[in-house]
């Protein structure tokens, strides 16, 4: 992605997909404010993880993430399947205030073992 390349400081960058159920899909195709909110809410939740993850290696308290996102409408065969993928810097930087303003690498997420 260019945006990874040349807008991005030189840090890890992480690739986040959205997938929908398919009724969600199709309604999303036709309701621009759903969409909005959709990709409002997974922005604070991979954010919010990011920003958890990197407390627990001395982040700042109120730490700065970075990211793009992309919405693509349609799957390699062309049928509607609207989903997200959004390109995140793996890490946090402290906020404008702070004079040290060292990046914090975040470490993969830890999968949740479900319970049977």
């Amino acid at each position: 992605m260019i945006c990874v390349s040349f807008v991005f400081p030189r840090v890890p960058v992480r690739q986040w997909v959205l997938s929908l159920p398919y009724a969600l899909r199709y309604r999303l195709a036709y309701d621009a404010e759903m969409v909005t909110d959709i990709l409002n809410i997974f922005t604070k939740t991979v954010f919010g993880s990011l920003i958890r993850r990197a407390r627990e290696f001395g982040a700042a308290r109120n730490a700065q993430c970075g990211a793009v996102t992309f919405i693509q409408r349609f799957d390699s065969a062309l049928r509607l399947n609207l989903h997200f993928h959004m390109a995140a810097i793996d890490g946090c930087l402290p906020p404008l205030t702070m004079t040290n303003r060292s990046f914090r690498r975040c470490f993969r997420p830890r999968m949740k073992k479900s319970s049977e």
